[in-house]
């Protein structure tokens, strides 16, 4: 025998505000839950019964468990009968337009550095620093996307800031990039912002080849270095560093960078580094004022792309949060070092007002 076809309707003067249940073309009038019978799919819910659902849900401020108790509904049929009225458009969600960058700062620091592209990030008070870096990232992330081209080389460098970028970056594999670590692993742990983990997870996101550079970043001296440098793979994977499209670094300072941070910068490398004039890092490579690399020991340990290198690619983005590293901007920039800059306002703003400290000039007797 075939069963009756079970349905719900509500129809408030019908009813006095009671579900009414048809079985099989008749009528009966329930006063409490529907029991057994089973409530149709969504069709069974009249504009009208979901414009009252969603008056007292949004207007009147009822919750879910009270205003089922007014109607005589299960939570979860309020719920769902909420979820249709947005789907039907009864429900109509206003966000006030939000402008996550300040376009009037972009502007300016473009003009005053002259800069290809610049992205400055507003952001809400009482971040955390680490806050702040995934929050930069994030919005930044489409920016610089749109400055890389697909099917070319690019170098990505490692440290928190870019940490926080790639995993944002959108996905796209069929961009085809062939990546590149700007250098090596910093010390003996493998950390996830490290730029070879880095430059493997930007390989799975654009759906590119990524080049391994199995090497620390840092030799104890020269003669190590070169060594490693001797080797094939090395020496393939160095020499296509000095050939690539485009760029994605951090800039840092001597005492704020991922070699300072995790201590791989001695208080004697510090001074001997400040002493040869060091304000700012990138890449693993420390640069005075001019943006010129500093003539120090440490240079000739590191691994990593060259300054000159980066100087020659069509495209060098920096993405940098915090108000600490102007200095060191300003001399990236001066240098040639930079093509494009993603940063927040508070570093914007610091970047702009920041004048280089003019060593006297000195005047001879005569």
């Amino acid at each position: 025998m075939n069963r009756p076809e079970h349905s719900a309707t509500f129809d408030s003067e019908a009813t006095g505000g009671r579900w009414a249940v048809s079985v099989g073309g008749g009528m009966s009038v329930c006063p409490g839950r529907l029991g057994r019978y089973r409530v149709k799919t969504p069709e069974v819910y009249t504009d009208e019964q979901l414009r009252v659902v969603a008056h007292l849900y949004y207007r009147e401020q009822l919750d879910q468990r009270r205003l089922g108790g007014l109607l005589n509904l299960s939570q979860a049929k309020v719920s769902r009968m909420l979820t249709i009225a947005r789907q039907r458009g009864i429900v109509r969600f206003f966000v006030a337009e939000c402008e996550p960058r300040d376009r009037d700062l972009e502007r300016r620091i473009e003009r005053k550095f002259d800069l290809e592209s610049v992205a400055v990030v507003r952001t809400p008070d009482g971040m955390t620093p680490e806050n702040k870096r995934q929050y930069v990232a994030y919005f930044s992330a489409s920016f610089i996307t749109s400055l890389i081209s697909p099917q070319t080389k690019v170098v990505v460098a490692g440290g928190r800031s870019i940490g926080a970028l790639i995993p944002r970056l959108p996905e796209d594999r069929h961009r085809g990039v062939t990546v590149l670590p700007a250098l090596g692993v910093v010390d003996s742990v493998v950390a996830q912002v490290d730029a070879p983990e880095l430059g493997r997870v930007l390989a799975r996101r654009w759906g590119g080849r990524f080049m391994a550079l199995d090497t620390p970043a840092i030799a104890p001296d020269r003669q190590t270095r070169d060594s490693v440098l001797r080797h094939s793979k090395a020496r393939l994977v160095w020499r296509r560093l000095g050939q690539a499209d485009a760029a994605i670094v951090a800039v840092g300072t001597p005492t704020n960078s991922v070699f300072a941070n995790r201590y791989v910068v001695s208080d004697a490398d510090h001074e001997t580094l400040v002493g040869c004039g060091a304000i700012g890092e990138m890449c693993g490579r420390f640069f005075d004022r001019r943006g010129c690399e500093c003539d120090s020991p440490w240079r000739e340990q590191v691994i990593s792309v060259e300054l000159e290198h980066l100087k020659a690619f069509p495209q060098v983005i920096a993405l940098v949060v915090g108000g600490d590293r102007s200095a060191a901007l300003t001399a990236a920039i001066r240098g040639g070092l930079l093509k494009s800059l993603a940063i927040d306002v508070e570093g914007a703003r610091a970047l702009l007002e920041y004048e280089p400290v003019k060593k006297p000039r000195t005047v001879g007797r005569k």
